[in-house]
C-alpha cells in the first residue's frame, strides 16, 4: 500500500493491519481500491469489522434457532404414531430433490453433488420420507470435510426401489456402525446431537417395510434403502 493511493496521513502498516482484521484479501482488488478511496479509511474498516461481528452473531442465534427448532421435530417425530399419516402414491425423485434444495445452501458450500434418481413411483408415507432423506442428507453434509462429495443413486433391486447416499467423511468406527441405530446414542460432542436422527430412520425404513444396510471404509460410507414397489394390481 502507497501513500499516494489513499487520503490522509494514516501509515500503510496500520492501514494493512486494518484490513486484515476486516478480512480483506490481497486479491479483492475492486474492495481495497474502494477502502483506499475513503476519507477515511481506517473508520471505514472499523465499520466493515463492527459489521461483520454482528453478522456473526446474528448467523449464531440463527443457526441456534435452527438447532432447538431441529430438536422438537426430531422428538415429535418419534413420539408420532405411525399411523397418523396416510400412505399414497409418491415420485421417489421428486420426494429426495425436496430435501436436496432445503439443504442446497449447505451443499453448494461444502460438496460436490452428484444426484441420479430416476422417476419411480412407490406407496408411501410423504412425511416420513422427508424425514428419512433429512436425517440422512443431514449427516452426509456433517460428515464431508469442505470440498467432498455426497452421491445419491438409485438401483433397481427386483421387489425394491434401492437408493444409496453415500459420502467420502471419515470411516465409522465399528463400535458406532454397532450402535448407530439406537435411540439417543450419539457422536456429536457438546450436546449437539439428540441420538434420534437415525433411530428415526430406522423406524421410517420399517414402516415401510423396507430395509437398510451401512458400509463404511477409509474411502466412502454408504447407506443404502431398499423400499418395496408399487404392487401390480
Amino acid at each position: 500500500l502507497q501513500q499516494k493511493n489513499y487520503q490522509g496521513n494514516v501509515d500503510s502498516g496500520t492501514l494493512a493491519s486494518a484490513m486484515v482484521k476486516a478480512r480483506i484479501k490481497s486479491t479483492e482488488s475492486d474492495l481495497i481500491n474502494t477502502v483506499l478511496a475513503q476519507p477515511n479509511p481506517i473508520e471505514y474498516l472499523d465499520l466493515m469489522y463492527h459489521i461483520q461481528t454482528i453478522r456473526t452473531l446474528v448467523d449464531t442465534i440463527i443457526a441456534s434457532g435452527d438447532k432447538a427448532s431441529s430438536v422438537v421435530s426430531n422428538l415429535r417425530s418419534y413420539l408420532q404414531n405411525s399411523a397418523s399419516e396416510d400412505r399414497k402414491q409418491i415420485d421417489l425423485s421428486a420426494s429426495i430433490q425436496t430435501i436436496l434444495k432445503v439443504f442446497g445452501h449447505e451443499i453448494k458450500n461444502k460438496a460436490t453433488m452428484h444426484f441420479d434418481v430416476p422417476q419411480v413411483f412407490l406407496d408411501a408415507y410423504e412425511n416420513k420420507l422427508y424425514q428419512l432423506w433429512s436425517n440422512i442428507i443431514k449427516n452426509a453434509i456433517e460428515a464431508i470435510a469442505d470440498d467432498g462429495t455426497i452421491e445419491i443413486t438409485y438401483a433397481d433391486k427386483g421387489e425394491f426401489h434401492s437408493v444409496t447416499i453415500r459420502n467420502n467423511g471419515p470411516k465409522i468406527a465399528a463400535e458406532v456402525m454397532d450402535n448407530m441405530f439406537k435411540k439417543f446414542y450419539t457422536t456429536k460432542q457438546n450436546q449437539k446431537g439428540t441420538g434420534l436422527g437415525l433411530s428415526i430412520v430406522k423406524r421410517i425404513v420399517n414402516d415401510h417395510n423396507g430395509q437398510i444396510y451401512v458400509t463404511s471404509d477409509d474411502d466412502w460410507t454408504s447407506f443404502e434403502i431398499l423400499l418395496p414397489k408399487l404392487q401390480e394390481n
